[in-house]
Protein backbone atom coordinates (compact mmCIF):
# COMPACT_ATOMS: atom_id res chain seq x y z
CA UNK A 1 0.00 0.00 0.00
CA UNK A 2 2.86 2.35 0.87
CA UNK A 3 4.42 1.83 -2.60
CA UNK A 4 1.10 2.55 -4.28
CA UNK A 5 0.73 5.81 -2.37
CA UNK A 6 4.31 6.78 -3.22
CA UNK A 7 3.73 6.04 -6.91
CA UNK A 8 0.51 8.08 -6.91
CA UNK A 9 2.32 11.00 -5.26
CA UNK A 10 5.17 10.77 -7.77
CA UNK A 11 2.78 10.78 -10.73
CA UNK A 12 0.96 13.81 -9.29
CA UNK A 13 4.22 15.63 -8.57
CA UNK A 14 5.53 15.02 -12.08
CA UNK A 15 2.26 16.20 -13.60
CA UNK A 16 2.45 19.45 -11.61
CA UNK A 17 6.14 20.04 -12.20
CA UNK A 18 7.19 22.95 -14.39
CA UNK A 19 7.73 21.91 -17.99
CA UNK A 20 11.37 22.13 -19.00
CA UNK A 21 13.27 21.68 -22.21
CA UNK A 22 12.67 23.03 -25.66
CA UNK A 23 9.37 24.69 -26.45
CA UNK A 24 6.75 22.70 -28.31
CA UNK A 25 6.86 23.62 -32.02
CA UNK A 26 3.14 22.86 -32.38
CA UNK A 27 2.24 25.28 -29.59
CA UNK A 28 4.36 27.99 -31.23
CA UNK A 29 2.97 27.27 -34.69
CA UNK A 30 -0.62 27.26 -33.43
CA UNK A 31 -0.08 30.59 -31.60
CA UNK A 32 1.17 32.16 -34.85
CA UNK A 33 -2.23 31.43 -36.46
CA UNK A 34 -1.28 29.78 -39.77
CA UNK A 35 -4.99 29.55 -40.62
CA UNK A 36 -5.16 33.35 -40.97
CA UNK A 37 -2.02 33.36 -43.14
CA UNK A 38 -3.17 30.55 -45.43
CA UNK A 39 -6.86 31.46 -45.42
CA UNK A 40 -7.94 27.83 -45.20
CA UNK A 41 -9.28 25.29 -42.74
CA UNK A 42 -6.23 23.32 -41.59
CA UNK A 43 -5.52 19.72 -40.72
CA UNK A 44 -4.64 18.60 -37.22
CA UNK A 45 -0.98 19.10 -36.39
CA UNK A 46 1.44 16.52 -37.72
CA UNK A 47 4.43 15.94 -35.43
CA UNK A 48 7.66 14.36 -36.60
CA UNK A 49 10.41 14.73 -33.97
CA UNK A 50 11.07 18.51 -33.76
CA UNK A 51 8.82 19.34 -36.73
CA UNK A 52 5.22 20.47 -36.51
CA UNK A 53 3.28 20.84 -39.74
CA UNK A 54 -0.27 21.83 -40.66
CA UNK A 55 -1.78 21.77 -44.12
CA UNK A 56 -4.94 22.90 -45.82
CA UNK A 57 -7.72 20.34 -45.88
CA UNK A 58 -8.58 21.53 -49.41
CA UNK A 59 -5.01 21.63 -50.78
CA UNK A 60 -2.75 19.31 -48.75
CA UNK A 61 -0.20 18.70 -51.51
CA UNK A 62 0.77 19.26 -55.09
CA UNK A 63 1.12 22.55 -56.95
CA UNK A 64 -1.68 24.25 -54.95
CA UNK A 65 -0.38 23.12 -51.55
CA UNK A 66 -1.08 25.36 -48.58
CA UNK A 67 0.91 24.42 -45.50
CA UNK A 68 3.07 25.76 -42.70
CA UNK A 69 5.73 24.02 -40.68
CA UNK A 70 8.09 24.82 -37.82
CA UNK A 71 11.06 22.62 -37.05
CA UNK A 72 13.29 23.18 -34.04
CA UNK A 73 16.58 21.30 -33.99
CA UNK A 74 19.41 21.13 -31.51
CA UNK A 75 22.52 19.92 -33.29
CA UNK A 76 25.93 21.48 -32.76
CA UNK A 77 27.30 20.29 -36.10
CA UNK A 78 24.29 21.36 -38.18
CA UNK A 79 24.05 24.70 -36.36
CA UNK A 80 27.71 25.60 -36.90
CA UNK A 81 26.70 28.13 -39.55
CA UNK A 82 28.14 31.64 -39.62
CA UNK A 83 27.83 32.61 -43.29
CA UNK A 84 26.00 31.82 -46.49
CA UNK A 85 28.59 29.36 -47.81
CA UNK A 86 28.44 27.26 -44.64
CA UNK A 87 24.65 27.44 -44.71
CA UNK A 88 24.50 26.22 -48.29
CA UNK A 89 26.84 23.32 -47.55
CA UNK A 90 24.54 22.17 -44.70
CA UNK A 91 21.06 22.93 -46.06
CA UNK A 92 21.34 23.73 -49.77
CA UNK A 93 20.06 20.35 -50.97
CA UNK A 94 16.92 20.71 -48.85
CA UNK A 95 16.29 24.23 -50.12
CA UNK A 96 16.73 22.98 -53.68
CA UNK A 97 14.29 20.14 -53.04
CA UNK A 98 11.69 22.74 -52.01
CA UNK A 99 12.27 24.72 -55.23
CA UNK A 100 14.65 27.37 -53.91
CA UNK A 101 17.94 28.39 -55.47
CA UNK A 102 21.23 29.53 -54.01
CA UNK A 103 20.86 32.84 -55.82
CA UNK A 104 17.46 33.43 -54.23
CA UNK A 105 18.75 33.40 -50.66
CA UNK A 106 18.76 36.58 -48.62
CA UNK A 107 20.37 37.05 -45.23
CA UNK A 108 18.28 38.71 -42.52
CA UNK A 109 19.13 40.52 -39.31
CA UNK A 110 17.99 38.11 -36.60
CA UNK A 111 16.40 36.68 -34.66
CA UNK A 112 19.37 34.32 -34.39
CA UNK A 113 23.06 34.87 -34.95
CA UNK A 114 22.60 33.88 -38.57
CA UNK A 115 19.25 33.96 -40.42
CA UNK A 116 18.51 33.43 -44.10
CA UNK A 117 15.34 33.02 -46.15
CA UNK A 118 14.51 31.74 -49.63
CA UNK A 119 11.57 31.96 -51.95
CA UNK A 120 10.62 28.37 -52.68
CA UNK A 121 8.00 26.77 -54.92
CA UNK A 122 4.79 28.45 -53.79
CA UNK A 123 6.12 30.03 -50.60
CA UNK A 124 9.11 30.78 -48.39
CA UNK A 125 11.60 28.96 -46.22
CA UNK A 126 13.42 30.65 -43.32
CA UNK A 127 16.36 29.28 -41.32
CA UNK A 128 17.77 30.80 -38.14
CA UNK A 129 20.71 29.67 -35.99
CA UNK A 130 21.48 30.70 -32.41
CA UNK A 131 23.45 29.81 -29.30
CA UNK A 132 25.88 27.52 -31.12
CA UNK A 133 23.65 24.45 -31.35
CA UNK A 134 20.09 25.61 -32.05
CA UNK A 135 18.38 26.06 -35.37
CA UNK A 136 14.89 26.44 -36.69
CA UNK A 137 13.32 25.98 -40.10
CA UNK A 138 10.01 27.58 -41.03
CA UNK A 139 8.39 26.52 -44.30
CA UNK A 140 5.28 28.16 -45.72
CA UNK A 141 3.61 27.11 -48.96
CA UNK A 142 0.54 28.70 -50.49
CA UNK A 143 1.02 32.29 -49.29
CA UNK A 144 2.69 35.17 -51.12
CA UNK A 145 6.21 35.98 -49.92
CA UNK A 146 5.08 39.52 -49.01
CA UNK A 147 2.78 38.03 -46.36
CA UNK A 148 4.61 34.81 -45.53
CA UNK A 149 8.04 36.30 -44.82
CA UNK A 150 6.94 38.76 -42.07
CA UNK A 151 4.80 35.98 -40.56
CA UNK A 152 7.80 33.61 -40.58
CA UNK A 153 10.08 36.29 -39.09
CA UNK A 154 7.61 36.86 -36.24
CA UNK A 155 7.34 33.12 -35.61
CA UNK A 156 11.15 32.77 -35.68
CA UNK A 157 11.55 35.59 -33.16
CA UNK A 158 8.97 34.07 -30.83
CA UNK A 159 10.58 30.63 -31.16
CA UNK A 160 14.04 31.93 -30.24
CA UNK A 161 12.61 33.90 -27.28
CA UNK A 162 10.64 30.85 -26.07
CA UNK A 163 13.64 28.55 -26.36
CA UNK A 164 15.87 30.97 -24.43
CA UNK A 165 13.19 31.40 -21.77
CA UNK A 166 12.90 27.62 -21.40
CA UNK A 167 16.51 27.54 -20.20
CA UNK A 168 16.23 30.33 -17.63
Amino acid sequence: MHRLALCAWLVAALACAKKTGSPDPCELLRAANPRALLGEELSPELRIYGLCRVESLAAPGGPDEKSAGLEIRRDREAAAVANFQQFWEHEGAGVGYQGGTREGGEELNGPGVYTVWFPIGGGVQLFSYWEGDHLLVITVKGAAAERALPWAQDLAGETVRAERASRS
